[in-house]
């Protein structure tokens, strides 16, 4: 399963490179972390379609990687795993918010409170849960 720690790990060990522009064998890596191959490379997409790297794949299963500085803003910032700490806490503000001003929106209430969930739910599984139980408080 990617997790916002397993995405951590991965960008953490791209960024002790000490190089911009590096190239490493993604099996062995895939090995080392105790991960699928097949992980390993949809995180690497994930992490270009955040325009974190740019990643070139070469035949055998390795990877050239290049670095942007995007890549060092988030790793800089708490990586994956403070992202969704401070969504799911937005989200638990929103929520709370909501819920303060419910007896002025009456019937609204229910709709921002349906949007909000499914914000969550998009957001993630576990937001989601935390959400769900809120709304039945």
């Amino acid at each position: 399963m990617i997790t916002p720690e397993l995405k951590d790990k991965i960008l953490q060990a791209f960024i002790e490179c000490n190089s911009i522009t590096f190239g490493f064998d993604g099996r062995v890596l895939s090995r080392d972390l105790n991960i699928p191959f097949d992980v390993l490379d949809a995180i690497v997409g994930n992490f270009e379609r955040l325009n974190l790297v740019v990643a070139t794949r070469l035949l055998g299963g390795g990877f050239r990687i290049t670095l942007n500085a995007e890549a060092f803003d988030v790793f800089n910032r708490g990586g994956f795993v403070a992202q969704e700490y401070l969504l799911q806490k937005e989200v638990e503000k929103l929520l709370l918010e909501i819920e303060r001003l419910r007896p002025t929106l009456g019937d609204k209430a229910e709709r921002i409170i349906s949007i909000a969930n499914n914000i969550a739910g998009i957001a993630g599984t576990f937001v989601g849960a935390a959400v769900i139980g809120s709304k039945s408080q």
